[in-house]
């Protein structure tokens, strides 16, 4: 019994204690390590920063093309038309053509696609002019030598795009004249050239243009025809045309 009155002496002691550390835990200040968020300053509406250039260029594109009248291009008719050509060193010929209208991108302004084909050979008189230059270069010709290069024929294959303007927006009779622009195919061949380098600098690859004048006569409904009359000049070679053809229109009556 006597060992407890010292123990029993300590427990007022100690509950004073107590009470002491918990009332400096609940004086103590709050935390204020704990630091605030930063402020949002994000607009509202604002495009996101990883939008790209190339993105804004897609998003103004149909602006663009709404301007230039692009976006009103719709297959209007196609047809086939058939003439003569006569480019320059080379004999006249046939040639076929195909083309596409495709509208009105703005008042009397229509867009025509086109494709046309001709083959034919040089001139004789051409091909000897450069045979007369080779025999001029031949070491110790005998007595008598003559250099003949027989044919050279030509290919011609070009893609255009046109824009025709209507000077007169009448029912049946439709004047017009325009330009465009193409890419021309070029190959020539024949025996005495075949594998050398004239051959190779002969044939081409190359973009053009042209001017045209014509008129569109249009007496049924759904068909119209076309006389025209052309000019191409490209890189190596120009040349004329002159073509009658026929064309079909898909919607008559929409067609201005």
């Amino acid at each position: 019994m006597l060992a407890l009155v010292p123990a029993l002496a300590l427990f007022p002691a100690a509950r004073e204690l107590h009470a002491q550390v918990r009332d400096t835990t609940r004086a103590a200040p709050p935390d204020t390590t704990r630091r605030a968020a930063p402020p949002d300053t994000t607009r509202r509406g604002a495009p996101p920063r990883d939008t790209t250039m190339a993105e804004a260029a897609a998003d103004s594109l149909p602006g663009v093309l709404q301007r230039l009248g692009i976006d009103r291009l719709r297959l209007s008719s196609v047809g086939v038309a058939y003439g003569r050509v006569k480019p320059v060193r080379i004999e006249a010929t046939e040639v076929f053509a195909v083309y596409a209208d495709y509208g009105e991108i703005a008042p009397r302004w229509r867009v025509v696609m086109g494709a046309a084909y001709w083959r034919s050979r040089f001139e004789e008189s051409a091909v000897q002019r450069f045979a007369d230059s080779v025999s001029t270069v031949i070491t110790n010709p005998g007595e008598g030598t003559t250099v003949t290069l027989g044919t050279i024929r030509s290919t011609m294959l070009a893609l255009t795009a046109d824009v025709r303007y209507s000077l007169l927006r009448g029912r049946r009779v439709r004047p017009y004249a325009g330009g465009g622009v193409g890419a021309y195919a070029v190959n020539v061949e024949g025996a005495p050239i075949s594998g050398t380098f004239v051959e190779n600098s002969l044939d081409n690859i190359s973009a053009g243009f042209a001017v045209e004048a014509g008129m569109d006569l249009r007496f049924l409904p759904n068909v119209s025809f076309d006389m025209q009359a052309r000019y191409d000049l490209l890189s190596g070679t120009r040349y004329g045309t002159l073509r009658v053809g026929g064309s079909y229109i898909f919607n008559a009556r929409g067609r201005q």
